[in-house]
């Protein structure tokens, strides 16, 4: 129990960060992070961006707007109130890669749709996309670093809903009708495109951690600093750990 103890204290009380190689949870972390700039930068905060073009064209109201954007915020209620029991049984690489194609049909779906039931439906899914996206990528930070540099790796996957919203802004008002799609509809594909690329590279870079180990049975990389700092003994970064 008492070195236990240590072990813990050792972890918590961490020099700052000292990137000599690069280990693979810092390409976890970043993978997570381009999660979250589809999922939430882009099937989230890019609406509002696209919902005054969409309102002229599709001839909707205050009230309308109001309602279509409320159907996202229950989609991520829904996607936050199942993931405890979705998470657990289908890990984090299965989950995070359906939530992203999951934007992609909802996206390609508004993009063709008229119907304002039927936007809300669809948006609705981006807004489960959205928050299946989220939790597995905030959660799994927790199994790939030590205390010592997880507030790091959380601040890197959260960054990317901020880049999401900065492209959004550059990109959406240069966006043009192109073969008879109107902007906010080339808004929606353009979309499409990048949650089903990074749905694939989700699938390929996020190893899920079950049990101490990854996909392919090799042991987690848990990226930390060990050791007694606060003594001054020797600190050594360590590479392999338990959940």
């Amino acid at each position: 129990m008492h070195d236990e103890i240590i072990r813990q204290e050792d972890q918590d009380s961490t020099p700052p960060i000292r990137l000599g190689g690069l280990n693979y949870a810092w390409i976890v972390a970043a993978t997570g992070s381009i999660a979250m700039f589809c999922g939430l930068g882009l099937g989230r905060f890019a609406f509002g961006m696209l919902l005054p073009s969409m309102s002229s064209s599709l001839g909707l109201n205050y009230t309308q707007s109001g309602i279509l954007g409320f159907t996202n915020l229950i989609g991520y209620l829904v996607a936050v109130l199942l993931s405890p029991l979705i998470i657990p049984r289908f890990g984090t690489r299965i989950t995070g890669t359906a939530s992203l194609l999951l934007i992609a049909v909802s996206m390609l779906g508004m993009a063709f749709t008229t119907s304002f039931p039927l936007l809300c439906a669809l948006y609705v899914l981006t807004g489960i996309g959205s928050g299946g996206v989220v939790l597995p990528m905030m959660s799994v930070m927790s199994h790939w670093f030590f205390p010592s540099h997880r507030g790091l790796a959380l601040g890197l996957v959260m960054a990317g809903p901020g880049f999401g919203i900065i492209l959004s802004g550059f990109v959406v008002p240069k966006l043009l009708p192109t073969s008879g799609l109107l902007s906010w509809q080339m808004g929606w594909l353009s979309g499409l495109e990048r949650a089903c690329h990074y749905g694939g590279l989700c699938w390929r870079l996020f190893w899920s951690c079950s049990g101490g180990k990854c996909a392919g049975g090799a042991d987690f990389c848990l990226f930390g600093w060990t050791g007694s700092w606060a003594s001054g003994s020797r600190l050594s970064r360590r590479n392999h750990g338990r959940l």
